[in-house]
């Protein structure tokens, strides 16, 4: 769970669930799912996507998914 206003640079806050796609040193790749102009394998600076992750409405939500492709 991400405030994704601090993704858009938006005031307030709105809950989102985001989908983890890759990473490099500097950036997550995510799957955008909408609800407007879906789009996979969007790229956010690490630091962003941290501030989002870590704002104080959230509580750090995380699931992971593994296994084989």
């Amino acid at each position: 769970l991400i405030d994704y206003n601090k993704l858009t640079k938006k005031k307030g806050y709105l809950g989102h669930f985001i989908v983890l796609t890759g990473f490099t040193n500097k950036y997550f790749f995510y799957h955008e799912s909408g609800p407007r102009n879906p789009k996979p394998n969007k790229k956010i600076l690490k630091k962003r996507l941290m501030k989002a992750w870590s704002s104080k409405e959230t509580d750090r939500d995380l699931i992971i998914v593994y296994g084989k492709k």
